[in-house]
């Protein structure tokens, strides 16, 4: 059997594109749950958090990022290696959803996968250098950073979604709180009225705000600040939030609840969204690199200009030679 002939670029393109359609059906007939529940049936759900689509959607992204590494490698090794590379990646990933070293089966199972495919990306950048040309070196490298931040994102949010943690906590004046490798402690609490007098109400809103510190590793980060607002003239609530985002994760502060003496605190922090970040990075330069090569590359219209006039200059050098 010759792996070539079943095993090409232009197959496992075709492969990928048809995956990604699948995805994007099984992600789009997700979005219409909740109107095809309403419509059915007339009961309303909410939205379908992040573990209804990573259910669903793990396997379709896996399947994706193994074609891309599988066809970034193919043109530099003989499918048979590239099989075989690719097989004990596989077993590697289902080996670590069965043993769940990290405790969470979706990291586990997807990052072999992920990092196969990061290894072979950044095989292709090295080969595609070339220190004789830097515009060589540009156009050849930019397609293979638009395909490592697009495997950056999906290792950010696959981590990010299934590694997240939340929880809440009534709080008051001088109390602390420590969530995980965080401690949040209030510092003061009080209420105002802001805006012109309303019907009874002195102010058409009434505002309270907390304030508070945020300790990371027992060390000071931050001063932070959340506030419930009612508002009498719309007959509505509404809340401002915290949120830190640092280069590591990120850290989101919401009121659930608060009156003059508590308030009921929810907090959430989200791992790795620097991956999430770097990789939207990579893809715009490497869009930008694409975009600009392309800009300053001469028109086919243009170059076809150049030799035509270059072929009538040579003609009649030729009729004055036979003169």
């Amino acid at each position: 059997m010759r792996f070539e002939e079943y095993l090409s670029e232009r197959k496992v393109m075709l492969a990928a594109i048809l995956v990604f359609s699948a995805l994007t059906i099984v992600l789009f007939m997700g979005l219409l749950v909740p109107l095809v529940t309403l419509i059915t049936t007339g009961a309303k759900i909410g939205e379908l958090g992040a573990d209804y689509f990573n259910k669903r959607a793990a396997v379709p992204i896996a399947a994706i990022v193994v074609l891309l590494g599988v066809c970034t490698m193919l043109r530099y090794f003989k499918a048979r290696n590239v099989l075989i590379v690719v097989g004990a990646t596989i077993i590697i990933s289902l080996m670590g959803a069965i043993t769940s070293p990290f405790k969470n089966i979706y990291l586990d199972g997807t990052l072999p996968i992920l990092v196969f495919a990061s290894i072979a990306i950044g095989y292709k950048i090295c080969r595609a250098i070339n220190p004789k040309s830097m515009r060589a070196t540009l156009r050849g490298v930019s397609p293979h950073l638009i395909h490592l931040g697009l495997v950056l994102i999906l290792i950010g949010a696959m981590v990010s979604t299934t590694m997240v943690t939340e929880d809440s906590r009534v709080l008051r004046p001088g109390e602390r709180w420590d969530f995980g490798d965080y401690s949040i402690k209030m510092t003061n609490l009080d209420y105002r009225y802001e805006g012109k007098p309303f019907g009874m109400y002195p102010a058409s809103l009434y505002v309270t705000r907390a304030t508070f510190d945020v300790y990371k590793n027992a060390k000071l980060i931050d001063h932070g600040a959340i506030e419930y607002i009612t508002d009498f003239k719309w007959e509505q609530s509404y809340s401002t939030v915290y949120i830190n985002r640092m280069i590591a994760e990120e850290l989101f502060i919401a009121p659930k609840y608060m009156d003059t003496s508590v308030v009921n605190m929810y907090v959430r922090a989200v791992p790795m969204t620097n991956l999430i970040w770097g990789g939207i990075g990579m893809m715009v330069v490497g869009i930008a690199i694409i975009t600009g090569m392309d800009y300053k590359r001469p028109k086919i219209r243009d170059v076809r200009k150049k030799y035509e006039e270059r072929l009538r200059k040579e003609l009649r050098r030729l009729r004055k030679g036979k003169k």
